[in-house]
């Protein structure tokens, strides 16, 4: 079985003055390939700082943890550049249409100046939302906005991709938009790593 993430007895532990939160506690982990895994719990239990830690925003306490066969603590530019990220709360420039904001940050991204819109049209196309590339973000819903998000996260055409609460906010029925969403890019070969604490 190929593995895109693991990690063995995974700790972080955060320090404020005299007092010490444990935020993960000995995370053991294996996502397979081609999958879609969940990460479940309250708000408080830790998801975002493990994702965090596993695009190399955080270092870990103790422990170990491979994204794509590259160490978080040693090689976090290398799981970046392979990573599409969805983080919790996500905002863009609302007086920028959609396709205006996908070319920005696809200049952030690397993606050479030829390639940048054409890369955005496609990924609005994937997410349905290429009909609106023109029209300013500010006249979107708020699952149209989790939309743009999950464009911009496949904007580098990662090999996994990791939601941080993405239904958050949304209504039921952008909520079913969104998990139909992650079907069809799982069946199109995508891992997906997601977390969130409703169960709907």
């Amino acid at each position: 079985m190929s593995l895109v993430v693991e990690t063995e007895r995974l700790v972080k532990v955060y320090r404020n003055g005299k007092t010490m939160v444990k935020a993960l506690n000995g995370i053991d982990m294996k996502v397979p390939k081609a999958s879609v895994f969940g990460l479940f719990g309250p708000n408080g239990s830790g998801k975002t700082t493990l994702i965090s830690i596993l695009v190399g925003l955080l270092l870990p306490t103790s422990g170990s943890a491979k994204v794509l066969g590259f160490d978080v603590a040693r090689e976090s530019v290398e799981i970046r550049r392979r990573v599409g990220l969805l983080p919790e709360g996500f905002g863009f420039y609302d007086h920028m249409t959609a396709l205006e904001n996908l070319v920005f940050l696809a200049t952030l991204d690397g993606i050479p100046s030829g390639q940048r819109e054409k890369r955005a049209l496609e990924v609005l196309e994937a997410v349905g939302l290429k009909d609106r590339a023109d029209a300013k973000v500010s006249t979107f819903s708020r699952g149209m906005k989790q939309r743009l998000g999950v464009a911009q996260s496949l904007l580098k055409d990662p090999e996994l991709l990791i939601f941080d609460e993405p239904t958050v906010g949304i209504d039921p029925e952008g909520a079913a938009e969104f998990r139909n969403l992650v079907r069809k890019m799982n069946r199109e070969g995508k891992t997906i790593l997601m977390s969130t604490h409703l169960l709907y």
